[in-house]
């Protein structure tokens, strides 16, 4: 079997020299390469089309992220294994560490405060949240949780200060200077944007605008878009994660003799 990784991804530059180095044959991805039993390495961001899928041979092994029904039926229907690194909870955690260092990164980088000086709200309390709550906790940073589930409060509540329930947060969220969104959904509505800090930075951290951005061009609150932080300022410890997580799953296929 034979490597093919998409290097578009700078995590996937790590993951291809550690192979190599390993003794395997590594390739740059092309779409017209590989053959049954071949193995396609990509970034967990991706997201693929019907035609790129037309492309693909049968019977290939291929490691991403997380795709919809359609796209892994589809991948079904040419006898593809598809293997979702997202679905490796030990990764998931791991990434989202790597997430938060990028977080603070990018917090201090584009605010002209200290970030002590700055009162800082994170929407939303999944994995990612949890992570950046608790680097900031550790470096005693003034943030506090608006979380959206209830059954959350309690873990919430060893992370932060203040733990806003999802009614109450619109009307608390003039009061801060930093917003930082691991939520994917729209969850600031239109009416609630007339209610942000004007100098108020939003982070968006999450794959799903947390607001209508076709609105910004209103308001003077800086909105800044950060997708897969980990791959901007962790890339080769990310390549790490993701390369463990690859070689566990292979190991498993082996076991199940699913592949040689």
């Amino acid at each position: 079997m034979n490597f093919f990784i998409d290097l578009s991804d700078k995590r996937n530059n790590y993951v291809a020299n550690s192979l190599s180095n390993m003794g395997h044959i590594v390739e740059k991805f092309e779409f017209n390469n590989g053959k049954q039993g071949d193995i396609f390495i990509f970034s967990p961001a991706k997201k693929f089309n019907e035609n790129e899928i037309k492309k693909f041979s049968s019977g290939i092994i291929i490691f991403g992220g997380n795709i919809n029904d359609e796209t892994l039926q589809n991948f079904k229907n040419k006898n593809i294994k598809y293997i979702n690194l997202l679905k490796d909870e030990n990764f998931v955690v791991k990434n989202a560490k790597l997430t938060a260092e990028g977080v603070l990164a990018l917090t201090i980088s584009c605010n002209e405060k200290s970030i002590f000086e700055n009162k800082v709200l994170i929407l939303g309390s999944g994995r990612v949240g949890l992570a950046i709550a608790s680097l900031f906790n550790k470096l005693n940073i003034d943030a506090d949780f608006a979380i959206f589930h209830k059954d959350k409060f309690a873990i919430a509540s060893f992370y932060c200060k203040n733990v806003i329930f999802k009614d109450d947060f619109p009307k608390m969220i003039g009061e801060y200077d930093i917003i930082i969104n691991t939520v994917p959904a729209k969850i600031l509505n239109d009416d609630m944007l007339n209610k942000i800090n004007k100098k108020a930075i939003i982070l968006e951290i999450a794959s799903i605008n947390c607001l209508n951005s076709d609105l910004l061009k209103f308001y003077t609150f800086k909105y800044v878009s950060a997708p897969a932080l980990p791959m901007v300022y962790c890339a080769e410890t990310a390549g790490k994660f993701m390369l463990d997580s690859i070689l566990k799953e292979l190991n498993n296929l082996k076991d199940k003799e699913i592949i040689k």
